[in-house]
This record gives structure tokens, C-alpha cells and sequence, in this order.
């Protein structure tokens, strides 16, 4: 028993190795402005902004809630965010698939 457990520890360990390095490490910027890119997301969703007015919306947004030096790498994490936005992803930005549904429509249009 003991060298099975040995080995399944081992070959457990040496797994968890390899796909903690092929994650890489953790965007601790992204984890710690979690609930402001939340915000942004669902404002933008809950108002139907369409593509065209994205950027702008996003400045705005900035420059009325996010401090100086952060502003770029919050605009560069809510891009992020809204480009990896999709039908399997939607709920953890706290809205409702009707309004996922319409902001994708109005986002589609241009």
C-alpha cells in the first residue's frame, strides 16, 4: 500500500507541476479589479452598447471610476473581458441571458 500511495502521490504531484506551469501565473491585477470589470461589463450589456460606441463607453467608464496609472491596464482587461464574452461565459458578469441576448444583438449590428 504504501508504495502505491507513494507513487500515485508522485505521478499526482508531477501532473499538477505541468499544468501549473502551462497556466502560468496569476493575473493578480485582473483578480484584484474583479468587481470593477464586472461593473463595466454589465453596464455595457444593460445598456445594449453596440460596438461602435464600445471604446468610448470604456474611456468614460475609466476616467470616472479608475485611478491614474491603472487606466490602461484596466481598458486592456474589460477589452479582454468583453472579447471573450459568449453564451457559455455571460452569468459570471451577474446579467441575465435576455440581456446577454439583446446587448449581443445591438453588438453584431455594426
Amino acid at each position: 500500500m504504501k508504495d502505491v500511495y507513494v507513487w500515485a502521490y508522485e505521478r499526482s504531484a508531477s501532473r499538477y507541476a505541468a499544468i501549473r506551469e502551462s497556466l502560468g501565473a496569476p493575473d493578480y491585477y485582473r483578480i484584484r479589479n474583479r468587481r470593477q470589470r464586472t461593473q463595466i461589463v454589465q453596464e455595457m450589456i444593460r445598456r445594449e452598447t453596440p460596438r461602435d460606441e464600445a471604446d468610448s463607453f470604456i474611456r468614460r467608464w475609466i476616467d470616472e471610476n479608475i485611478a491614474g496609472e491603472c487606466k490602461a491596464r484596466f481598458q486592456q482587461a474589460a477589452e479582454s473581458d468583453l472579447g471573450t464574452l459568449n453564451e457559455g461565459n455571460y452569468a459570471i458578469f451577474g446579467v441575465t441571458f435576455r440581456e446577454f441576448a439583446a446587448w449581443q444583438r445591438a453588438w453584431a449590428r455594426n
